[in-house]
């Protein structure tokens, strides 16, 4: 997750040498057994996407795989089930948040902007199991009602329920 460049965006040199590095960074893993994953937040998304299109074209699919974070992918108003469609089989794992007016909620419970139902009927579809990670977090405006324990508890139920992972 590089750091984002400030002051505009990347060059395509400078995206060019952040594909060179990612890629041979994956295959070093890959060769341990690993697997290396890119992953997006708002600012690889800008332009009609196109950092993350970038990496996605022009990194080794055999040394890097893709995280799709859900939320960031709908808070850069953009959506989600395009970008999956896109990186196919490459999606190895998705990250999960939930939010109302792009405000984060305190637990994930299907409710909110994101309806994770096609995502979770896509993902069956096309056989891509990927890792599904729920993220909580707190912004400004978020209200919390409940224990974390509590969110964690509903957030797995969710997740569960949904994606029929456990």
């Amino acid at each position: 997750d590089p750091s984002p460049k400030t002051g505009g965006e990347k060059t395509d040199a400078e995206l060019a040498t952040q594909v060179r590095l990612v890629n041979e960074l994956g295959r070093k893993l890959a060769a341990e057994g690993g697997n290396l994953r890119f992953h997006n937040h708002k600012v690889e998304l800008a332009s009609n996407e196109r950092e993350w299109r970038f990496m996605l074209e022009h990194t080794d699919p055999a040394a890097v795989s893709v995280c799709i974070d859900i939320d960031w992918v709908n808070q850069a108003g953009h959506k989600p089930m395009e970008l999956l469609r896109e990186a196919g089989h490459r999606v190895r794992e998705i990250h999960v948040r939930s939010s109302h007016h792009l405000v984060w909620d305190e637990a994930v419970e299907g409710n909110g902007d994101v309806d994770f139902r096609p995502i979770a009927a896509w993902l069956r579809t096309e056989g891509v199991k990927p890792l599904v990670v729920v993220e909580l977090a707190y912004a400004e405006g978020t209200a919390v009602t409940r224990l974390l324990t509590e969110d964690l508890r509903r957030s797995r139920e969710f997740t569960e329920r949904t994606f029929g992972v456990s």
